[in-house]
């Protein structure tokens, strides 16, 4: 499975009892209950899973209130109820077989055709508002627009093994650079809220205290920003971009098609250019950047992680991980293992902390904002929760 690392060290699974299985490691691995409580180690149905084999994406059967029934490539997906479904799920009422009889999920790409679809009626629930729109549709008699904080953040990263990242003075100063405020209101149309630790709210570990320690320690400041870089030996040109050695201060940053990222990378052009930073805006498809990345083609690229569990900065920063920043170290490492294998959660969460103040030192990536998702939902719609660790809709109350 692409996702069996999410397991750790597991080594086998005893069936105990009908409803019981035990989990067998061979260290003590605390971050378990993410992705048991998530979509990626949800049960699936073993007997179609042995039928189909590799096929079974296209005939999938699991757990769940709906089940799958077909799916037209490229345009929408259809499920139908359960009925013999039941669950003891606290948040819901309804504990029994869903309301509706099926549910279509349309896939549509464009962002302004999903609003407009919505507003017609011809949708009922929309998963991801653009930002443009978010304060009109709150306004609107028909639509009720629900706000939820993403399991992570969007940042700024850098290839650290490469020039001039490698460079604690240059991450130092492009972090001084950033200037958030503008990119929250802006470019993210007020959907989002400034962040610059590197843990978000949503995540447990996050600490009010850490972010203001890495506000603190990198402000934005471009005259200080300006300071740093000729403290380490760069000069600025007649045109006001920085030079070392001949070489200009510059790199391209990755970006993917979505307006939002580029309405972004603009500005961060425009900001690191303050200080002589010259970007190059490189658009790539979202394909691409994953794969180039781990191989290290990149210098840096405007990304985002999302995740339940603080043990996401082993994923981020542990050696041989790091495929996005490039970024560890042993002392790093050590910090990383010990907040797997520790299971008492205060003990575990001091280690987490350790490792925040550890990155803010090193600040091998500049935090930018943590995105707020805007679900649109048609007000004859009643009963849609959305889950507040996993932020993904609940369905079973739904009713019209």
């Amino acid at each position: 499975s692409p996702v069996a690392y999410m397991l750790g060290p597991l080594t086998s699974i005893d069936v105990v009892d009908e409803f019981t299985v035990r989990f067998n490691f061979s260290e003590p691995y605390a971050p378990l209950w993410a992705p048991l409580t998530g979509a990626y180690l949800a049960p699936y149905d073993p007997t179609v899973l042995d039928k189909e084999g590799l096929n079974f994406g296209e005939k999938p059967s699991a757990a769940g209130p709906y089940m799958f029934k077909e799916r037209t490539r490229g345009s929408s997906l259809t499920y139908v109820k359960n009925p013999n479904y039941s669950t003891i799920l606290p948040y819901v009422k309804n504990q029994g077989p869903p309301k509706f009889e099926s549910i279509t999920v349309r896939i549509i790409p464009d962002e302004q055709t999903r609003v407009l679809e919505l507003e017609k009626g011809n949708i009922h629930i929309v998963t991801s508002l653009p930002p443009q729109d978010v304060k009109r549709l709150e306004s609107s008699k028909d639509i009720n627009v629900i706000r939820q904080p993403e399991n992570g953040i969007w940042y700024l990263g850098f290839n650290n093994q490469k020039a001039p990242f490698t460079d604690k003075a240059v991450r130092s100063a492009i972090a001084m650079a950033i200037d958030r405020r503008p990119m929250v209101e802006v470019g993210m149309e007020g959907l989002a809220q400034p962040i610059y630790g590197p843990l978000p709210p949503t995540i447990p570990g996050y600490s009010a205290e850490i972010d203001k320690l890495a506000e603190q320690t990198y402000p934005y400041d471009v005259n200080k920003a300006k300071q740093t870089l000729t403290a380490a030996g760069y000069t600025a040109g007649t045109d006001g971009m920085m030079a070392k050695d001949g070489k200009p201060l510059a790199a391209k940053l990755w970006i993917t098609n979505e307006p939002v990222q580029q309405r972004l990378a603009q500005m961060i052009q425009s900001q690191l250019k303050q200080i002589g930073f010259g970007v190059t805006i490189e658009v790539l498809e979202d394909a691409a950047i994953r794969a180039g990345t781990p191989e290290g083609k990149h210098e840096m690229i405007l990304w985002t992680y999302g995740w339940t569990d603080p043990d996401i900065l082993n994923s981020l920063f542990k050696t041989g991980n790091s495929t996005r920043l490039h970024f560890s170290t042993p002392a790093l490492d050590q910090l990383l293992t010990a907040g797997r294998q520790t299971v008492d959660e205060t003990k575990r969460m001091a280690i987490y902390a350790d490792a925040q103040k550890y990155l803010i030192a090193q600040e091998p990536w500049v935090p930018l904002f943590v995105r707020q998702n805007a679900l649109g939902i048609r007000k004859e719609i009643t009963g849609v929760h959305v889950h507040k660790i996993l932020g993904g809709l609940v369905l079973q109350d739904l009713g019209w």
